[in-house]
């Protein structure tokens, strides 16, 4: 008998919603052989990306996550992001490009954001080059 091992896995425009993403989430913590996963189109909101963030959190071996067109706001990408940068090194995520807020983000982090102490770099007026 020959093994079959599925590796790349694309559930584009399938409306998996939310728990859909909770049910990959929660198989990505055993499976050891999918490397790329898309999941574009998928009606996909925060409470998914958490789900899904937690399954990413054990996985090793999946190194592709595309997850444009989806309804995830800021703390899920931030969950997601951050569950992302585990294993940051072989890692390609795509869809989740936009500007997320701070707060959210350092949440996700395991961090308290205080803006007080951000560094925007120079200032405005302060030119860089010369």
């Amino acid at each position: 008998a020959r093994l079959v091992v599925l590796l790349d896995l694309n559930l584009m425009i399938n409306n998996i919603g939310d728990d859909g993403a909770g049910a990959l989430g929660e198989s990505l913590k055993h499976n050891k052989t999918l490397t790329s996963l898309s999941l574009i189109f998928n009606i996909i909101g925060d409470e998914g990306a958490h789900r899904l963030a937690e399954g990413l959190r054990v996985n090793s071996t999946l190194t592709q996550l595309n997850m444009r067109i989806n309804r995830t706001d800021s703390p899920g990408v931030a969950s997601l992001r951050a569950a992302w940068l585990v294993y940051p090194d072989s890692r390609s995520l795509d869809g989740l490009s936009y500007d997320i807020d701070d707060t959210a983000q350092a949440e996700y982090n395991g961090a308290r954001f205080d803006p007080d102490l951000e560094n925007d770099g120079p200032d405005d007026d302060e030119s860089v080059m010369e």
